[in-house]
């Protein structure tokens, strides 16, 4: 009788023993597990993060490519005064551009020179191609009621259209720069110029 006591009482130890060994066993898959997905969830949280961050800087550079064009528009107009400030804010924008690029790519005069040639041109060929749609641009811009569905599945083909030629003319202007610039410099290029168009806007946003 005594046997069968102390032998129930070690099996009912060693029971408890295995429940306690396969209950931490599985709390360290748990939080294996859950360690993994928070890491994998931070992944994410820094791609959209950087994503975000990289859309804002292609906004400013056009934001800022745009307002070039609007001082170029209204310098060739006749008004005076205004005439002359826009004209003003065009060279600001290319020379502040200039001493940027120099600073943050370390570029030498020659090689400030050779891309501000190339890029200069990139500037009027994208002018050229926002214009296009201008006129219907505006209206939908100012939800215009008159828009018919005609109209506006135009305007979304024009702006599809636009941000693939868009990025064919960057390819090419940019991909042209390796003429002036090392490979090093050509690759930081399109960021470099993307910073310059947020930083110029945070400064005169007001």
């Amino acid at each position: 009788m005594m046997k069968k006591i102390v032998y129930g009482l070690l099996l009912t130890i060693a029971l408890g023993v295995g429940l306690t060994a396969e209950a931490q066993q599985t709390g360290s898959h748990w939080r294996r597990d859950r360690a993994r997905y928070e890491q994998r969830l931070d992944h994410q949280r820094q791609r959209l993060a950087l994503l975000h961050e990289r859309l804002q800087e292609r906004r400013h550079e056009r934001l800022l490519a745009q307002k070039q064009e609007q001082s170029t528009a209204k310098r060739e107009r006749p008004r005076g005064d205004k005439q002359e400030r826009m004209a003003s804010m065009r060279e600001r924008i290319r020379a502040e551009k200039r001493a940027y690029l120099i600073q943050h790519l370390e570029l030498t005069e020659k090689e400030a020179d050779g891309v501000m040639s190339i890029l200069n041109e990139l500037d009027e060929k994208r002018f050229q191609l926002w214009r296009e749609g201008e006129a219907l641009g505006g209206r939908v811009r100012k939800s215009d009621k008159t828009l018919t569905d005609e109209e506006l599945n135009t305007f979304l083909e024009q702006s599809l259209s636009a941000r693939i030629k868009e990025a064919e003319l960057e390819k090419a202007y940019y991909l042209r720069c390796r003429t002036v610039l090392s490979a090093q410099k050509a690759v930081r290029l399109p960021h470099v110029c993307r910073a310059f168009a947020r930083r110029f806007f945070e400064q005169h946003k007001h």
